[in-house]
């Protein structure tokens, strides 16, 4: 029996490794063309009577969307969206977000009948999102102006204009937020023992951050958010599944997989690795963020939805870069991650509870 020496073990291992590499590297040829995705397309008025989402088994359409948008943050939106100019929006991403705020919308109005919650405080809460998410919009408008150089003061004619516009296409967020404060305590007067309890509970949350790798197959079209049609969900349902069948139970080949698999092609040149992720990063969407703040490093899970499609998560390690002082100074900053959690954690609950399905 002839034993193999070490330095041959070594060159059969290189070998068989780069050919396995070289089967998946040509199995990328196979990859999806994420050009050719298609999404559900919408036209109004032609589909205002397609079911668009469905809340608490009740299916909610197009139709129902407009007019609950031109009752409440837009006039005339549906003569507007019947036009050729209106009906570009759905070329873009904003149709897609307005159907899932909507749907949160639906839902998060149930429970605050369900709550009895007064009248007097939803209709506040909503005006105070209302205007402070324009204001905060037109300060950012403003402050780009300057950088272009554009010193000239805006007329309160443009002003109008503009919050006109703000409301078209952020009213449904906003008016989600309102809700959200709504059916959620104030925190505004929370004083230092509350704050030093929370952070006592959730100490990560401040001055640390999370490193981390995804795997991402689009559901939704890349560009516009669009519920895929069925024959490329269908395509995206199979991807999820081989994903799942190849990564190892102890994540120890999620970063090869994220290489060869991922459709955010960008990350996943890198092994789909992300660093330096916040609790509350903006910059992902929040189930990712969750799910990774909530796993134990080394440990992988999936897949998870967002906006965006399905997601494979991988915690690889947690860093803490900064001590965290609860005085007065920084109290302002307590309340924040505080009202965060608090309303992250009330939007799943009722999503869930009010049984909120996208369709579109």
């Amino acid at each position: 029996m002839s034993v193999c020496p070490p330095a041959a073990r070594f060159l059969l291992a290189a070998f068989a490794a780069a050919a396995l590499s070289a089967q998946d590297e040509g199995s990328l040829s196979s990859r999806r063309d994420l050009s050719k995705l298609r999404g559900i397309e919408l036209r109004y008025p032609r589909d205002k009577d397609r079911p668009v989402a469905s809340v608490d088994g009740r299916e909610l359409t197009l139709g129902d969307l407009v007019r609950h948008m031109t009752e409440r943050h837009a006039p005339e939106f549906d003569a507007f969206l019947s036009t050729p100019a209106g009906n570009l929006y759905f070329q873009e991403r904003l149709p897609a977000d307005w159907v899932r705020q909507f749907a949160d919308v639906v839902a998060l109005r149930a429970e605050a009948r369900y709550r009895e919650v007064p009248a007097e405080r939803l209709e506040r809460k909503l005006a105070e999102a209302a205007e402070q998410g324009f204001n905060a919009w037109l300060e950012e408008f403003e402050r780009k102006r300057r950088d272009q150089g554009v010193t000239a003061a805006l007329s309160e004619e443009r002003k109008a204009s503009l919050r006109a516009r703000h409301a078209r296409e952020s009213g449904l967020a906003l008016e989600r937020q309102g809700l959200l404060d709504a059916l959620t305590p104030d925190l505004d007067n929370i004083g230092l023992d509350a704050a030093h309890w929370f952070h006592r509970e959730y100490p990560r949350y401040f001055g640390g951050v999370v490193h981390l790798a995804h795997i991402l197959v689009y559901d939704r079209h890349p560009v516009t958010g669009q519920l895929l049609v069925e024959e490329d969900r269908a395509k995206a349902q199979a991807l999820v599944a081989e994903i799942k069948a190849r990564l190892n139970p102890d994540g120890s080949n999620f970063e090869e997989v994220a290489r060869l698999m991922s459709e955010d092609r960008r990350s996943g040149q890198r092994g789909g690795v992300l660093r330096n992720v916040s609790r509350f990063d903006s910059r992902l969407p929040p189930s990712v963020t969750r799910a990774a703040w909530d796993m134990a490093d080394g440990e992988w899970r999936g897949p998870i939805e967002s906006s965006f499609g399905q997601h494979f998560v991988k915690r690889i390690s947690y860093t803490h870069y900064a001590f965290f002082l609860i005085t007065e100074t920084t109290l302002p900053k307590v309340r924040t991650v505080m009202r965060q959690k608090l309303q992250e954690d009330a939007m799943l609950e009722i999503r869930e509870r009010h049984r909120v399905q996208l369709l579109f």
